[in-house]
């Protein structure tokens, strides 16, 4: 898991992105500040730990 300015997105989208200034990166996850992505659907556990990662080091949610 890297945390930086970059984002991940789908094969379709990565021309888009790179068009549109991101720093697109091939790796299951990236966190940048709030925003986590991840590359494809095919990496939802390495996703979704890095999301309660992320929740977790925020305090997001907590009463």
């Amino acid at each position: 898991m890297t945390m930086t300015s970059a984002m991940n997105g789908q094969q379709l989208a990565l021309t888009d992105l790179r068009n549109a200034g991101a720093n697109v990166v091939d790796q299951e996850v990236v966190i940048d500040g709030a925003l986590v992505s991840s590359r494809s659907p095919a990496d939802p556990d390495a996703f979704c730990s890095a999301v309660v990662e992320r929740f977790a080091k925020t305090g997001a949610g907590a009463s």
